[in-house]
């Protein structure tokens, strides 16, 4: 007679996290060593598929797509909260001179939402950041203030704004593809161009791009 009997392994969370599995996984096995796994699925529907983009200052305009992608496809609230922020609950007059701010446990329930949201946002950002990014703006409270911070290193002061776009379009305008280079090469070093310049205002509309690779190769 065969006899079946069924084990119960725990799953580390390094696994669950690689495999999206559960943390219980049911061994059945039996004497002719035939064996099947039964893997429970995750139930959490706040589970994300994917882990959210990198942050690369070098390619910010890139990045910012992405990111508001990935939040937006999480709850639109974590997005709005990096733009304008949670709003702060508002403050009760005891006189005519003194205010002092509504304690969490009075909030409304949509200033509790948007206080999560903003707190999901910070939790994001704080994933995407490389260790040197993220100690720059580890001592900010909210989403939008991370988020302003990172908009200001790339944007850097208004006459290194300047210099900077002056001469990114200079690169623009003389770009030229090199002898050893290859066409993909050469657009990748166009589109970081152009995509730096739009982080500073300069806008550069496809058609114009187009134009610019094909003043990059010889009439035939």
């Amino acid at each position: 007679m065969n006899k079946r009997y069924t084990r119960l392994f725990f799953v580390p969370p390094v696994f669950r996290r690689r495999y999206r599995l559960s943390g219980i996984i049911s061994f059945i096995s039996s004497t002719n060593l035939r064996a099947a796994f039964c893997i429970w699925p995750i139930q959490n529907k706040d589970y994300a598929s994917t882990r959210p983009p990198v942050c690369n200052l070098n390619k910010f305009t890139i990045w910012k797509t992405r990111i508001r992608l990935y939040m937006n496809s999480i709850d639109e609230d974590i997005y709005n909260s990096i733009l304008i922020g949670p709003p702060a609950p508002e403050a009760t007059t005891t006189t005519s001179s003194n205010t002092h701010a509504v304690p969490s446990p009075e909030w409304t329930d949509a200033q509790k939402k948007a206080k999560i949201a903003d707190a999901k946002a910070m939790n994001i950002l704080a994933q995407t950041m490389p260790d040197d990014i993220f100690q720059k703006v580890a001592e900010y409270t909210s989403a939008k203030a991370i988020w302003d911070s990172l908009n200001q290193m790339v944007a850097g002061s208004t006459d290194e704004r300047k210099d900077r776009r002056s001469n990114l379009i200079s690169q623009y305008e003389n770009f030229k593809k090199e002898e050893s280079e290859s066409v993909g090469d050469m657009y990748n070093r166009l589109n970081s161009i152009v995509n730096e310049l739009k982080t500073l205002g300069k806008d550069i509309t496809l058609t114009e791009i187009n134009d610019k690779i094909l003043m990059c190769f010889p009439s035939s």
